[in-house]
């Protein structure tokens, strides 16, 4: 149903005005004869009545109206039929039948919903997608996050019902029954798949470290399982390549088997290592897909050394310990002053010195070799540290004092800082941190971009540095004013039940000093060396000129093969200085890389590699979870139907008198001088009135 009306900006009372006008013209026009002999007062009056009506919209039109349309629509609910896409459900043994079932299912509830409501399909996976027949591909389900989409998708829409086809298993996400959800639709559950025990044998589960040093052994625990395949012997492999590094007899002695394997393996070469681990297929399993799995290790050649001299004992010392060992690639080891001895500076990545150099123990022997051996050093400023000799050694970071007061100085974040970055939960976990002990003087001035913490007094920032780095002649130095570390390492256990602020604080510093400059003029990096299947691929391109400037006038091309020799080619966009490449997806192997570009008459080329690694969720548990789909239709108003009981479900939402159609009034303002048909209306009667008179002979 539709309504209008007209309004005006001014008093709708000027239309008598306009009607005064209009009536004067025509009548100061046509009051006379016009035509001679020939005069006629019918044809006067009509070109009257003409002119009278152009004089009238034309004025009227000064009043500036507007035009309101209202009308009612109806908006029909929505049932959204959010179809399981998982491959777990096309690994069923009946998987063809499921598939023409499903198909089968989807028509039936379009041409049963279809008069009274919108039926529309999506697909779940790792979310929802629209538009798609399901293929039942997915690697991955996330019936969680699938089920926020969807509420996020209809949020402030006519939403009426959920109806869930799916074999009830997730491996991605929280528990789809524990959900919170925006809206109040009811979720209807349609079982897939078989619940029966299945005769199969499966790697449930490989544990392995993120990774392992050279010529080192690393261990691997790996969970089998079997159901109804006992009195059978299978065998385990593992292989790298083509190389058989552990091969064992497994016996299947009881119905419902279990087993877990601790092996150890030697890693033999660095960088990013693939281990396939493989069950022999006996007869009569369900499914060999979950027989292998893949695991990539990153194998690296030593682990950085971090030395930490310190003038006495202190707490610091172990939390400083504690922190940098628990990143894997760092090992550290901590020396008391009356303990120093000779030091192999090829071997040591990191000094740091904790209240040194002091008047006691100045070691300058040991600076002096560790800036011949371009060591960068970490000074912690304590209650002991000769700030005198710090200010020769620290390479701009200083502070001038001649009392041995100290400040209790909060750490302030500085946003300026652009050497490395932070996570948000530590920069938030900070500012409740415990002050550390800074000494009380004069500081140097230091680039506000290398400040990583300012300090605060209270509740005032005073703009001193707490931490800041420099890097100069190829030697990197930070400088943290204040000893008390071990103070934010319990804060944060206290806070949050672990150590990963305060510990990522002293990582991440390590990390910046540790790392060598990259000099390169071009390089591409991707954004992780080991991508999971279901990842899109995402790489980082820089280009600097001689100036060391970064620029991004020329094409930068990527080529990507595989281990067949498959090449892939793309091209880098422009990203503000940069450049950026989202390669979307790529079959699980081992892939290499090189990238081009030319610039200032130059040919640059950047080359590397990465792996994706499959996800083999889907084939882990291919029996169907009724019980969970009973409880999400359960807790969400709704109810569980098999796929033989559609027309029930049909009829269900049919009769619930909560999904029905809403009624809303839409409204539209519109200026009545944009309507083209108005102009062409004005047109008319000009036209008109003129081809009339020059008919009779007027003017």
């Amino acid at each position: 149903m539709q309504s209008f009306d007209i309004f005006f900006h001014l008093p709708a009372w000027y239309l008598l005005l306009c009607t005064i006008f209009a009536a004067g013209g025509a009548w100061l026009l046509y009051r006379f004869p016009l035509f001679g002999e020939e005069d006629r007062l019918w044809v006067r009056r009509f070109l009257g009545a003409f002119r009278f009506a152009f004089l009238f919209i034309l004025s009227a039109l000064l009043l500036e109206p507007l035009i309101r349309h209202e009308r009612t629509e109806i908006e029909k609910p929505v049932v959204a039929l959010l179809v399981d896409d998982s491959e777990s459900i096309r690994l069923q043994k009946d998987s063809a039948d499921i598939k023409a079932k499903l198909a089968q299912a989807i028509e039936q509830l379009r041409s049963g919903l279809g008069s009274t409501h919108q039926v529309q399909v999506f697909l779940a996976a790792d979310g929802i997608s629209e538009g798609k027949s399901p293929d039942l591909n997915a690697p991955a389900t996330n019936l969680s996050k699938a089920l926020k989409d969807l509420d996020n998708q209809f949020e402030n829409r006519n939403l009426g019902a959920t109806i869930l086809f799916s074999d009830g298993l997730y491996n991605q996400g929280s528990n789809p029954i524990y959900v919170m959800r925006k809206s109040s639709a009811p979720i209807y559950t349609v079982g897939l798949g078989d619940t029966t025990e299945q005769r199969d044998l499966w790697i449930e589960e490989v544990r392995q470290n993120r990774l392992a040093y050279l010529s080192n052994r690393f261990p691997l625990s790996i969970r089998c399982k079997a159901n109804d395949l006992k009195g059978q012997n299978t065998r385990l492999r593992i292989k790298s390549g083509e190389q058989l590094l552990h091969e064992e007899t497994l016996q299947i002695n009881e119905e419902v088997w279990s087993k877990t394997l601790d092996v150890s393996l030697k890693a033999e070469h660095a960088g990013m290592q693939r281990f396939d681990i493989s069950l022999e297929v006996l007869p009569g399993e369900h499914s060999r897909l979950n027989n292998h799995k893949t695991i990539y290790m990153e194998v690296v050649d030593g682990r950085n050394k971090i030395l930490i001299l310190a003038e006495a004992p202190h707490p610091d010392l172990a939390a400083l310990k504690e922190a940098i060992e628990s990143y894997d690639k760092y090992k550290a080891e901590v020396v008391l002053s009356w303990n120093l001895g000779p030091v192999n500076w090829k071997d040591v990545n990191l000094l740091i010195l904790h209240s040194l150099p002091s008047l006691r123990f100045p070691i300058v022997d040991y600076l002096e070799d560790a800036e011949k051996n371009s060591v960068p050093v970490l000074y912690i400023v304590g209650e002991s540290t000769n700030l005198n000799q710090i200010r020769t050694w620290s390479r701009g970071i200083y502070v001038q004092s001649n009392l041995s007061a100290s400040n209790d100085a909060l750490a302030a974040f500085n946003p300026n800082f652009q050497l490395f970055t932070l996570e948000d939960a530590t920069l938030s976990a900070l500012k409740r941190f415990p002050p550390l002990s800074s000494p009380f003087g004069n500081y140097s001035p230091v680039p506000d971009n290398r400040v990583l913490f300012k300090q605060k007094i209270g509740m005032v920032e005073s703009g001193d540095p707490l931490l800041a780095f420099s890097d100069d002649a190829g030697q990197k130095t930070g400088v943290l004013f204040g000893e008390g570390y071990w103070r934010w390492r319990l804060y944060d256990y206290e806070l949050n039940a672990n150590h990963n602020a305060s510990d990522e604080i002293i990582q991440k510093v390590a990390q910046y000093l540790v790392a060598k400059k990259d000099k390169r003029p071009f390089r591409v990096i991707p954004v992780k060396q080991r991508f999971d299947e279901n990842e899109r691929l995402l790489f980082r391109a820089e280009l600097y000129n001689a100036s060391f400037q970064l620029v991004n006038e020329p094409d930068v091309f990527l080529k990507v093969r595989n281990s067949q020799g498959k090449e892939f080619t793309y091209q880098f966009t422009r990203d503000q200085d940069a450049y950026s490449l989202d390669a979307g997806y790529l079959e699980p192997g081992d892939y290499t890389f090189s990238s081009t570009t030319q610039f200032d008459g130059n040919q640059y080329h950047s080359d590397g590699l990465f792996s994706v690694s499959p996800l083999q969720l889907e084939a882990l548990n291919t029996r169907a979870d009724f019980d969970l789909l009973r409880q999400l239709a359960d807790k969400n108003g709704g109810q569980f139907y098999t796929d033989g009981q559609l027309q029930k479900l049909i009829s269900q939402i049919d009769e619930n008198e909560a999904i029905h159609s809403i009624s809303y009034m839409k409204s539209n303002l519109e200026d009545i001088i944009r309507l083209p048909w108005l102009f062409w209306l004005l047109v008319v009667f000009i036209s008109v009135e003129w081809f009339v008179r020059k008919y009779f002979g007027a003017y």
